[in-house]
């Protein structure tokens, strides 16, 4: 048995902790970075040197030098008949790719003969060479030496600024540019393995970052539960992947979502202790910009959801993502802290900024899922996922507390039930209802 523990220890031992896999994704990543950065210089260097050659062969010679380049192409036509009889003889339809290789060859043959140029300012008119005699081999068409200058005259022109001729011809063709897309494919692969390595939760199990402002909450069995308040007993549940908001949504945000809609329906989701106006327009004070929204009724908020192409989140969603499913009291653990979060305990008698309780994330990373603002859910008193509410008499679960409520109640377990439309009855809780979206992962 002690030879097994031995064994064990050894392993765990030999294992890469978490913040060795961490350094070796950096020092990965910067070694990336630092190939980059010397690829991005090579670039640099052979855009200047090509961009030099270039001026000489568009400059008062140009034309002449372009009319006897076609002259000596369009001379090629039997070659070029030859080269794809030659092809088809494999039995196999002939590819553009395989046909301007083997033209291309030949082309390039030829224009050394009457120019210094560098080859590689004569590859993207052999790319458009082997194009135009691919098409004609392809549809049969007339392909004497008189047609094939024409054509050649036609696509063979220069008189384009070297941003526009590099950019659209020439710069995929360089091995500098090869090698600075492989560097930089390889720079993105390394630096996206140091941001799942460091922000875990931002990742789902497919490797896709979470949308902005959004967190990633695994799917799985998840243990929930006892919750108090409303009673409902410990319970097991099966969650899909969802995304999840950061934060509570705020004033600054909601107020954006109520510019786009008409008076009629601004009205009605106008946050009902928003202050008003000399001339009774209710608004936000601009301090409390980043504070969450409260005093949103739910069909409010599911509106606002709707409208980002997101949803509230179910009760069972909600908990998971405070929790992390291990039945914790607070989202950062057992024990209260009042420096972790906006209860009444911390004597503000008011919202502070979302995110302001960096001490006091759930593990999922979600900030103030106790306290500050309570939060609708889209979860009925009968455990139903509410859709649609319109005129629809309900009560659905709040949670997370806020900042009028206790430590018993700015907590991951304590749930209560509230109508749909609280305002009506003028409740003083409702005032601290807010709400933040979730989104499917697939």
């Amino acid at each position: 048995m002690k030879v097994v523990i031995t064994i064990l220890i050894a392993l765990v031992t030999a294992l890469p902790s978490s913040q060795d896999r961490l350094e070796r994704a950096r020092q990965k990543m910067n070694d990336a970075r630092a190939s980059l950065d010397a690829s991005e210089k090579a670039l640099i260097k052979a855009y200047t040197g090509i961009e030099e050659e270039y001026e000489k062969i568009s400059g008062p010679n140009c034309p002449d030098f372009l009319r006897t380049l076609s002259e000596v192409w369009a001379g090629q036509g039997e070659e070029i008949k030859k080269t794809w009889d030659n092809l088809s003889r494999l039995g196999k339809r002939v590819t553009e790719r395989r046909f301007e290789e083997e033209v291309g060859d030949l082309l390039l043959d030829k224009a050394a003969d009457i120019t210094r140029v560098p080859p590689l300012l004569i590859v993207p008119f052999l790319r458009l060479a082997s194009a135009t005699a691919y098409d004609a081999m392809r549809h049969t068409s007339p392909f004497g030496k008189t047609e094939m200058l024409a054509e050649f005259q036609k696509i063979l022109t220069i008189r384009t600024p070297f941003y526009e001729f590099w950019n659209k011809r020439l710069l995929g063709d360089i091995e500098e540019a090869k090698d600075f897309s492989e560097a930089n494919d390889a720079f993105a692969k390394a630096k996206s393995t140091f941001d799942r390595i460091l922000h875990p939760n931002e990742f789902d199990s497919r490797g896709r970052r979470s949308p902005p402002g959004m967190v990633v909450v695994a799917g799985g069995s998840y243990t929930l539960g006892p919750n108090t308040g409303w009673e409902q007993k410990r319970r097991k549940v099966r969650i899909a992947e969802f995304f999840i908001d950061k934060y509570e949504v705020s004033n600054k945000e909601f107020n954006i979502f109520l510019r786009t809609l008409d008076e009629d329906l601004r009205r009605k989701y106008l946050p009902y202790f928003w202050p008003a106006d000399a001339r009774g327009r209710r608004y936000y004070p601009e301090v409390l910009a980043d504070h969450p929204v409260i005093g949103v009724s739910w069909e409010a908020a599911d509106a606002y959801a709707r409208w980002k192409e997101k949803r509230l989140p179910t009760e069972d969603e909600w908990e998971a993502a405070a929790t992390g499913g291990d039945g914790r009291l607070y989202p950062w653990g057992d024990r209260f802290g009042v420096s972790a979060c906006n209860s009444r305990e911390a004597a503000r008698d008011a919202t502070t900024e979302v995110g302001s309780f960096s001490n006091g994330t759930s593990p999922r990373g979600c900030y103030d899922m106790a306290g500050n603002a309570a939060e609708w859910t889209s979860t009925d008193q009968d455990g139903k996922t509410v859709e649609f509410s319109e005129g629809a008499i309900l009560n659905v679960a709040i949670r997370g507390g806020s900042f009028l409520t206790d430590a018993t109640r700015a907590s991951c377990r304590y749930r209560w039930m509230t109508p749909i439309n609280p305002y009506e009855g003028n409740r003083p809780s409702a005032k601290a209802i807010g709400f933040r979206c979730a989104r499917n992962a697939r």
